[in-house]
């Protein structure tokens, strides 16, 4: 009677279980099956009811542990979602319900055979239920975390087997295409990504390469159709020959490569999840690795950065640069305390890693990455010890107490900013971040990228609170970027005590370094040289309280003229300017008519004034730091590469300031400091002369040099040639017997020296302003001199400027345009006056530094409207015309 008045789509199911089903090997009869399916799919209405009657049939045979009729249901459930997988949201529920009863049966064989029913189901729904309806995402995530438990909390009695079977629908998940849809992809994710690197998780990167190359090979077999996808049925016997071969040898290496099939099935799933084409995936599934990375005690660094390479070169090219920034967010996010310390390094290390890696991260924003470093630097360079988070605004004065830390720079040399020590976390994890910073220069996504990184570092120099000592010896730093910066006080943005410009400098080094190391090798972007403009309003530094911050400034600035000032490559020109060698000097000349080369873009706009600032900075730091060992290695080494690097562009500032610092030698009374700066000057002088090739003054000075090293007048940490700043340089207090009282001899041979410094250049072109160059190197030198001159040519600047942009009428009354530079006199390349070009802009004319052929641009004298004759125009005196055109 039951079964006559039983429900039709009841008896259709019913009649697909065989009479004696013993074992989970039972199949349902196939021709009940197949009508089964029939009825169902041409009736929408039944499908609903189909599942609810399987829902019932599954709780009662796994309560009466019936395993042949458990795998008949779920047979009829996979071959359902075949046949209609359309109206799949019909009867998804019940279908989650039938695995979700057998899942908690915990019978792995049970367990084992829902796989092929789970991976029907993930193959088919789109994710709109996903989306939609809030109890099937909570179903659909129970049902993935009781898989993720098969795979991360397994029976120890069969652990490989709950691994495999645990994995399996976990790449079923990775690789549906729901969970790129689903609008709860994160927290699926969460779930199972932890899950697929605990099973790929070892002590070194070298397991983790064998798995990648395992499924590099298997990849290359499916795509050859040789081998079939791994599935659970053959991961245990997907294995090459030679594995093969092993695994009979013994059982131990049997389970070896049983474990390793395992990490190739965690690893294909990770894989699938970074492959896809989509930014929210990405960066959910990024998030839950460095939760799982950071949260991971004493993990392997090597295992960790490697696996972040691989997730890079897997993610599509246009969205790695994702994985880039979901770790910066990452990093900025963590709280700034103590305790939090740890995990901000693991962080930063896989950042550093990342950028130096040959992972080429197309769409990056460099800087608003280097800001965000920025930022985070100096909100860790102000986090005290105690266990808070900093307040915004926080204000660090010179006179002020300071936040606790004493750093060690890269050479050693103490930084102290309190009188509390830093932890050692701390201090690594700033050496971290100022790598990141410099790793930002491995790959060149446009021209300018380094001159624009290091101009937003040293535009944040901060001075401190007096700035008058600023002020006296750069006039130009009131209107420059970094002027202009420090007039907001309460801002986070700025590196306004000494421990943070210590630091920027040192990422300024670090971006030089790495950019002429390996920048742009794996990227094919031609980069630009870095303009010297970039430094204006930065020689200040020079002579800052802290010894720290001078001698990272002469190390950075040193690195600058070593990588930057003769990079050879030439910009859009069909011809190469001329390089003419005479013995040890070397001076590049410049046509007009041809292409610029590097070292003429580097001295642009106003380098003249910058180079006469720094030899003004120069001269006050080494008389008043003269018995300190560090701070004249740092200004010997920065002299030697002006020299070396500009030629006649800085001695024609430099030597007359050498000049001027020997006079002032003499009225010192400390003999130290005498012998210090005499060697500072010998050292000078012996540079001038190897590179102009001055035998007479290269012979004389190295014998005078030979003489105070025998008789104790020679400062020890002063090396001939000079080297880099070392950590501990040696001292005259230390290193030095001063056993002769004998006055130091000066070098009094200027009038000789200049002339032969005339005949060199002579022998380049005939149009060098010879008799020019004469007078400046012979004229008497002095910082107000110095300082006259650049407030004469600033007002005369201002003034031009405001009577262009008032009355064209009068403008040239005493000036002719000579094919330079906005009427700045002293201006080495040109750019447009009417834009706020970046520092290293290429606009301008060419030839208009002074040292090729001069065109004269007629204009009418007295239009009103000068802008469009004039906006390139160099301004001179008509005397001094006179002169160039005779010659």
């Amino acid at each position: 009677m039951r079964t006559a008045i039983r429900p039709k789509h009841q008896s259709l199911v019913l009649k697909c279980y065989p009479a004696l089903p013993k074992d989970s090997g039972a199949k349902p009869n196939p021709s009940e099956l197949s009508y089964l399916l029939y009825y169902a799919s041409t009736r929408r209405s039944k499908l609903q009811k189909v599942g609810k009657f399987l829902e019932k049939r599954s709780a009662s045979d796994v309560w009466r542990a019936k395993s042949g009729n458990v795998h008949v249901t779920l047979d009829i459930c996979k071959a359902l979602i075949d046949k209609c997988p359309r109206d799949l949201n019909l009867y998804a529920s019940s279908i989650l319900t039938v695995l979700q009863t057998i899942l908690g049966s915990k019978d792995i064989n049970l367990i084992e055979d829902s796989i092929p029913c789970f991976e029907s189901f993930c193959a088919h729904h789109d994710g709109a239920n996903l989306s939609s309806d809030s109890e099937f995402v909570r179903q659909f995530e129970e049902i993935i975390k009781l898989y993720a438990e098969c795979a991360s909390t397994p029976d120890p009695k069969q652990a490989l087997k709950w691994r495999s079977i645990g994995l399996v629908a976990i790449k079923s998940v990775a690789t549906s295409e729901a969970l790129s849809s689903a609008a709860d992809a994160r927290r699926q994710l969460s779930i199972i990504i932890p899950v697929i690197l605990q099973n790929v998780y070892a002590d070194s990167e070298d397991h983790l390469l064998v798995l990648q190359q395992r499924i590099i090979n298997l990849d290359s077999e499916e795509s050859e159709g040789l081998r079939p996808r791994l599935s659970l049925s053959t991961v245990a016997t997907n294995i090459t020959d030679a594995a093969a071969a092993a695994a009979a040898s013994t059982a131990e290496a049997a389970d070896k490569l049983e474990e390793e099939d395992i990490g190739v099935l965690a690893l294909q799933s990770l894989k699938r999840i970074f492959e896809v084409n989509n930014t929210a995936q990405i960066c959910y599934a990024t998030e839950a690795f460095l939760d799982f990375v950071t949260s991971k005690p004493n993990i392997s660094e090597s295992w960790s950065t490697a696996l972040l390479e691989m997730i890079a070169k897997w993610a599509p090219v246009q969205y790695r640069y994702l994985i880039l920034i979901t770790c910066q967010e990452a990093l900025v996010q963590l709280p700034t305390t103590e305790d939090a310390l740890p995990k901000q390094l693991i962080v930063a290390h896989l950042i550093s890693w990342l950028l130096a890696s040959s992972v080429n991260l197309i769409g990056l924003s460099v800087m608003d990455v280097l800001l965000s470093f920025i930022t985070h630097i100096i909100r860790l360079l102000q986090l005290d010890n105690s266990p808070r988070k900093l307040t915004s605004g926080h204000e660090q004065d010179a006179g002020a107490v300071l936040p606790s830390i004493v750093l060690n720079d890269s050479n050693g040399c103490d930084i102290v900013e309190s009188t509390v020590n830093a932890s050692n976390i701390r201090k690594e994890l700033l050496e971290k971040l100022s790598f990141c910073v410099g790793n930002l220069g491995t790959h060149i996504y446009y021209s300018d990228q380094i001159a624009d990184m290091i101009s937003e570092i040293l535009a944040r120099l901060k001075p401190a609170a007096t700035a008058s000592v600023t002020a006296s010896i750069d006039p130009t730093f009131a209107g420059s970027t970094t002027g202009s910066l420090s007039e907001k006080p309460n801002s986070d943005d700025f590196f306004s005590f000494a421990t943070a410009r210590t630091t920027a400098l040192k990422c300024v080094k670090e971006i030089l370094t790495i950019a002429n190391s390996r920048g742009g090798a794996q990227s094919g972007v031609g980069r630009n040289g870095v303009p010297l403009s970039v430094w204006d309003g930065t020689t200040w530094l020079l002579r800052e309280e802290d010894k720290g911050v001078r001698k990272s400034y002469a190390d950075a600035f040193a690195t600058y003229l070593k990588y930057e000032v003769d990079r050879t490559t030439t910009t859009s020109s069909p011809a190469s300017p001329k390089k003419v060698h005479t013995g040890s000097l070397r001076i590049t000349i410049l046509d007009t008519n041809h292409g610029r080369q590097r070292t003429q873009q580097v001295l642009d706009k106003g380098s003249n004034n910058f180079l006469a600032l720094l030899h003004v900075a120069i001269y006050e730091s080494a008389l008043q730091f003269a018995p300190d060992a560090l701070d004249l290695v740092g200004l010997h080494l920065v002299l030697t590469r002006l020299v070396q690097k500009l030629n006649i562009n800085a001695v024609i500032t430099g030597l007359p300031m050498i000049y001027r610092l020997q006079a002032d030698v003499t009225a010192i009374e400390d003999r130290k400091s005498q012998v210090a700066l005499s060697s500072l000057i010998a050292g000078y002088l012996l540079t001038v002369g190897e590179i102009f090739g001055l035998e007479d003054l290269r012979e004389g000075v190295g014998m005078e040099i030979k003489h105070r090293e025998e008789h104790g007048q020679w400062f020890d940490a002063i090396k001939i040639p000079a080297q880099e700043i070392p950590s501990t340089p040696a001292s005259p207090q230390e290193n030095s017997t001063y056993v002769s009282s004998d006055p130091i001899l000066p070098f009094d041979n200027r009038f000789a020296v200049v002339n032969d410094i005339c005949e060199a250049l002579s022998e380049q072109r005939s149009f060098i302003f010879l008799t020019k160059i004469k007078d400046t190197l012979l004229a008497e030198w002095s910082k107000e001199a110095v300082m006259s001159e650049l407030e004469t040519q600033s007002s005369r600047q201002a003034s031009v400027s405001e009577s262009r942009l008032g009355n064209g009428a009068g403008t040239l009354r005493n000036y002719l345009s000579v094919n330079g530079n906005n009427g700045r006199p002293g201006s080495l390349s040109g750019s447009h006056s009417h834009h706020n070009s970046r520092p290293g802009s290429k606009h301008g004319t060419p030839g208009g530094n002074g040292q090729g052929q001069f065109r004269v641009r007629s204009q009418t004298i007295g239009r009103s409207n000068t802008r469009s004759s004039s906006s390139r125009s160099w301004t001179f005196k008509v005397d001094e015309l006179k002169a160039v055109l005779s010659g």
